[in-house]
């Protein structure tokens, strides 16, 4: 599915992107010069407004940047959002049932960690939480929405704050 602006919305616009394409997982943003891919993955929001005379899509990706495909005609972007938004969606909670897995599987090695008799080493601490760090980073979803997801927001805490390395150590120490 594809969504292209007008003629007189490019023109006015003089915005570096005038179509927007939907791909299996993920969008593609174009115009004449420019070029740019947005996988599901790095997709924070999608935004549809309407301006004066036309619709505008707008793309929320990590660290706030924002890439924009104005001019286009209202009607068309209205069922172009409706549709990518549903895609995406379906995808994100695919991806979901994925992390919360992979959060499920550290909360238990970490709860091991907890249950054993031990004094805990500051580098036993720094090595989960640099396991943690690595997990976060291949989760399939931006930790941004992470935590959008009740079937992840549970785990994703209990992973948050063994980030938080002198709470825990504490704790786990006194306990010992």
């Amino acid at each position: 599915m594809e969504l292209r602006s007008t003629q007189i919305g490019q023109r006015l616009a003089q915005h570096p992107y005038n179509r927007v394409c939907l791909l299996n997982a993920g969008i593609e943003v174009s115009g004449d010069k420019h070029q740019y891919l947005i996988p599901f993955n790095q997709l924070i929001s999608i935004q549809c407004k309407r301006g004066i005379v036309w619709g505008e899509l707008e793309f929320e990706l990590p660290e706030g940047k924002v890439v924009c495909l104005h001019g286009t005609e209202w009607q068309q972007t209205q069922r172009f959002y409706h549709y990518l938004l549903k895609e995406w969606q379906k995808w994100s909670l695919d991806m979901s049932d994925v992390s919360a897995n992979v959060l499920a599987v550290k909360v238990n090695e970490v709860a091991k960690i907890k249950q054993q008799s031990r004094w805990l080493k500051t580098a036993d601490l720094v090595s989960v939480q640099q396991q943690i760090q690595e997990i976060f980073q291949a989760l399939p979803l931006p930790l941004q929405r992470v935590a959008q997801f009740e079937n992840c927001q549970d785990n994703y805490k209990i992973c948050l704050d063994w980030l938080i390395w002198h709470a825990n150590i504490n704790i786990l120490r006194e306990k010992y």
